[in-house]
């Protein structure tokens, strides 16, 4: 692939982001998103990877201008800090409903009832991905934390975690893919057990929700 043709992917690449045409409004103030363009290239490039070291969609009927048969699907977790004896905390069980958002959302603000029964794009689906994994790009700590002040609906969010800093969110993110073949569709769980190599060669963190 030359560089123009990584171009063209790269200008596709929101197409298979679920829910990025109507992302809520607070959650594309994140770091990761107000500065996408390095989002938009990781994606582009676990895209190519997971298509050259995926011999069924190796052959001939398959272009790499149908890679969009890829999804990447997110889900955002939040919590609210508290201090305890000097030491901040952070929980799901400290955010203030219904004022807070809820701790998992999909892109679009929707509440998530059970992680585990995130659903696949469609019937003909699968995931790529054994599991589901942080997004480590764009202003986040060691876990993948962007933290703000007492709003989630700030507009200012860094890595940095100080006296004053009550709220944080964080990515998680998984690849699906439509299903070409016969293959027994990978399970939704969540640990850490068989990560998929191609999170190896990416700014992703294996960790469970």
């Amino acid at each position: 692939m030359n560089f123009n043709e990584f171009e063209r992917l790269k200008t596709r690449i929101p197409e298979s982001i679920s829910h990025f045409r109507d992302i809520d409004k607070d959650i594309s103030k994140l770091p990761q998103f107000i500065y996408n363009d390095k989002l938009i290239e990781t994606l582009a490039n676990c895209t190519l990877y997971h298509f050259f070291n995926n011999a069924q969609r190796s052959d001939s009927n398959h272009s790499l201008l149908h890679l969009l048969d890829i999804k990447f699907e997110f889900i955002i977790e939040n919590q609210r800090g508290s201090t305890i004896l000097g030491i901040p905390m952070y929980a799901n069980q400290f955010l203030l409903q219904p004022l807070d958002p809820p701790r998992f959302q999909t892109l679009n603000g929707k509440a998530l009832e059970s992680v585990l029964m995130y659903p696949l794009p469609g019937t003909n689906w699968e995931w790529a991905w054994n599991e589901w994994h942080i997004l480590m790009l764009n202003n986040v700590d060691e876990n993948g934390w962007t933290y703000s002040g007492t709003s989630f609906g700030s507009k200012r969010w860094n890595s940095s975690r100080y006296l004053g800093k009550f709220v944080r969110r964080r990515i998680w993110l998984r690849m699906a893919e439509r299903n070409f073949s016969t293959k027994v569709a990978a399970d939704n769980s969540i640990s850490e057990e068989n990560v998929p190599s191609t999170i190896n060669v990416f700014p992703f963190k294996n960790q469970e929700i």
